[in-house]
């Protein structure tokens, strides 16, 4: 008898004690088995370490959807390598029970800039309106 209540236990633990752990649980096996045979499935590097992302495309060519597998994280501001392109993580939704989901744009200008060492410095980043970048060079050296 203690024998079946052990066993009866143990396969809650593993399903979860309440019913909404238990369609937790469930969900996150499904995400794990189904979205790698998905074809929004991608492999990326995310701040320089490899990740498996859904890769969900959007009507904009530079923005992307993206959501990791479960109990993974994607941080806001990451940098992501994928398609042979650079692309920054620009917002992440606070729900992150099962997954994080983020949306990124494709990176479209290279910074350089001094650093504080002297050496010259590299960073891809989003440039929204390019006007507005070089209006702020004109007024920096017309100083």
């Amino acid at each position: 008898m203690g024998n079946a209540w052990g066993n009866y236990k143990s396969r809650t633990v593993v399903r979860g004690n309440t019913r909404r752990e238990t369609a937790l649980e469930r969900e996150r096996r499904y995400l794990r088995l189904k979205v790698p045979n998905s074809l929004d499935y991608n492999v990326a590097i995310v701040d320089g370490v490899e990740q498996q992302l859904a890769i969900i495309d959007s009507d904009n060519l530079d923005q992307k959807t993206i959501c990791s597998m479960p109990g993974e994280d994607i941080r806001c501001g990451a940098m992501i390598d994928w398609a042979g392109q650079h692309w920054v993580v620009i917002t992440k939704d606070a729900k992150t029970e099962l997954r994080t989901r983020c949306v990124m744009l494709q990176c479209n200008y290279l910074l350089r800039f001094v650093g504080y060492d002297g050496s010259i410095q590299e960073r891809w980043c989003y440039i929204e309106d390019g006007t507005k970048l070089i209006d702020s060079f004109r007024v920096a050296k017309a100083a």
